[in-house]
């Protein structure tokens, strides 16, 4: 039952990764704040077509042995604006420092430190199962992304823990998919735009 505390450690809010301080480019809707229903769907297309998609894939790939160097290339060209790409590697950079700190493991240094690959490459070195580190990876990520609606935009903590609840089925069955057939794509042009113009906001709270 070990792997489960270590899976509640990794992804609680208190780990210091910094992850409260981006927002996945929805702070850019403030002008502009998304209904719940839209929000939700919006999510969803992120799981099923977007930056979920890839980055699961990629945690499965290089969980199966795939070269990690290749992966983080792969992922870097995929990754199709500065800030998502700076959040990426942020990210993953702090979580080499805190693997080598808490765990003693060394990670792998590449030439862009992407966080799913490296959450991947720790999981795999601590003995996780992928299933349950995937999952955690995914609501982690969205849990972060509807944290910051709720300071940005008309959304209480009640909407954003059911809008959390109505997308744990396509969680669950998107991430056991991407597992079983893994594939480095991404399709979700909107939020990519909306994560570049987060960039220009004349105040902003979050990194994009």
């Amino acid at each position: 039952m070990k792997h489960r505390l270590i899976l509640q450690q990794m992804f609680d809010s208190q780990f210091p990764l910094g992850g409260f301080a981006h927002s996945g480019g929805l702070e850019s809707y403030t002008a502009q704040p998304l209904k719940p229903p839209q929000l939700l769907a919006l999510l969803g297309n992120h799981i099923r077509l977007g930056g979920l998609r890839l980055e699961v894939s990629a945690m499965a790939l290089v969980y199966a042995d795939s070269d990690p160097e290749q992966l983080a290339q792969e992922l870097t060209a995929w990754k199709s604006t500065p800030t998502s790409l700076h959040a990426s590697t942020a990210l993953g950079k702090r979580l080499i420092k805190l693997a080598r700190r808490l765990w003693g493991v060394e990670l792998p240094k590449l030439s862009e430190q992407h966080f799913a690959l490296q959450c991947a490459l720790l999981g795999r070195q601590l003995h996780l199962p992928l299933e349950d580190l995937c999952l955690a990876y995914s609501q982690a990520q969205i849990t972060s992304m509807l944290s910051a609606c709720t300071r940005c935009m008309p959304l209480s903590p009640e909407q954003a823990q059911e809008i959390l609840l109505g997308l744990q089925d396509t969680l669950l069955s998107e991430t056991l998919q991407r597992i079983q057939q893994p594939e480095l794509s991404s399709a979700m042009p909107a939020l990519d735009l909306r994560s570049h113009q987060q960039a220009f906001l004349y105040t902003r709270l979050f990194q994009s």
